[in-house]
């Protein structure tokens, strides 16, 4: 396991929306299944659109015809979609109409590639087409709003190229035209290696009713609870990820934990997953009217810290899972693995189911 060094203490004022049922928070931060796609724009439009803003750009061309050629990865660039047309409207789900630029490459090895718009200044799309213009990878929405590569900017996490075979990179945007920053590095695995207590949760599959440890999401809310052992240590091996519902609608595994402040009144918390993740604390400890007071965001295979502070056998709350509703582009499978310790906890080690009503009758 990685030595803790980075603390974060970044707390949210977002309320969820409430309702009367345990899922009351179903289609807010917390919930695990996917509601309808809504983007609000506000963006302006950046630079001119008269062709100016190409010039002084060493960035993607107008078409696949004129695509800026990569050299080798890793491969690293900037430049604006203002000023180009677009030429390459494909659905990823969602349909784009802002203008888009492109790069081509020639793959050296059989090879997976990573494409990454970390930093881009709006909301983006990221595609790569062989030399056909069949689609091989795509992606809307990677990064959200909490995280600082930016408000809905895209990223092709694993994308298989043969060979010798040609490929373009295409960079657009949902609906406006930006600057964008475009990395495509040889894809790297990140794999975690856990010894510690492991979930327990049913592997995911499609049709997969999450009864577990769903928590405020399940039909009847089910927590897992978490104690330490004799110096109030954790280390604790689980896994999310995504699956399509009995309805056919998109989920994510939502991870719903209760745990016991120890006697230092302190606990050290850190998380790491194979995808991107977050790690919430919550509370107040109600389904209706839970929200996030703190948060970690990590991976893959980035670890963050938090220090949660409350009075010796206070009750807390934590979340984890995947930030979107569905899986990154290029994500095969319906898992992946997180790790987490916790420090500074009461109690022996146990790992036990408890429902919202025994958990309420605690502090009768």
């Amino acid at each position: 396991m990685r030595l803790i060094t980075l603390t974060m203490s970044l707390t949210l004022a977002l309320q969820l929306c409430c309702g009367t049922q345990a899922a009351a928070v179903i289609d807010g931060k917390l919930g695990n299944t996917a509601p309808p796609v809504i983007k609000a724009h506000h963006q302006s439009i950046v630079g001119p659109l008269d062709g100016s803003a190409i010039e002084g750009y060493r960035q993607g061309g107008e078409d696949m015809s004129t695509a800026i050629a990569i050299a080798g990865i890793p491969f690293e660039d900037t430049g604006t979609t203002c000023g180009y047309e677009l030429d390459y409207p494909e659905a990823c789900p969602s349909q784009p109409s802002g203008p888009d630029v492109v790069y081509v490459f020639t793959a050296p090895a059989d090879m997976d590639i990573t494409v990454d718009l970390c930093g881009s200044s709006y909301d983006t799309m990221v595609f790569v087409f062989d030399e056909w213009g069949q689609l091989v990878a795509c992606n809307d929405d990677f990064y959200n709003e909490s995280h600082p590569c930016g408000l809905w900017n895209s990223k092709i996490e694993s994308a298989f190229l043969v060979q010798g075979a040609i490929y373009y990179i295409v960079v657009g945007g949902y609906v406006a035209c930006g600057d964008y920053r475009i990395t495509v590095t040889e894809y790297e695995p990140c794999v975690l290696e856990c010894a510690g207590v492991p979930e327990g949760e049913p592997t995911l599959h499609d049709g997969y009713v999450d009864d577990y440890n769903g928590g405020c999401n399940s039909y009847i809310p089910i927590f897992q609870s978490l104690e330490g052992d004799g110096s109030g240590e954790l280390v604790f091996c689980g896994k999310s990820g995504w699956f399509y519902g009995p309805g056919g609608d998109q989920h994510r595994d939502t991870d719903w934990f209760i745990a016991t402040i120890g006697p230092t009144g302190l606990v050290q918390w850190t998380l790491d997953a194979e995808q991107h993740s977050y790690g919430f604390l919550l509370a107040p400890h109600d389904c209706d009217s839970v929200a996030i007071t703190d948060q970690l965001i990590v991976g893959p295979c980035m670890y963050g810290s938090l220090l949660i502070q409350g009075q010796p056998g206070d009750m807390i709350w934590l979340w984890v899972g995947p930030p979107n509703m569905s899986p990154p582009g290029g994500f095969e499978g319906h898992e992946y693995d997180y790790v987490f310790t916790l420090s500074g906890l009461e109690g022996t080690v146990s790992v036990e189911h408890r429902s919202l009503s025994s958990i309420k009758g605690l502090f009768r």
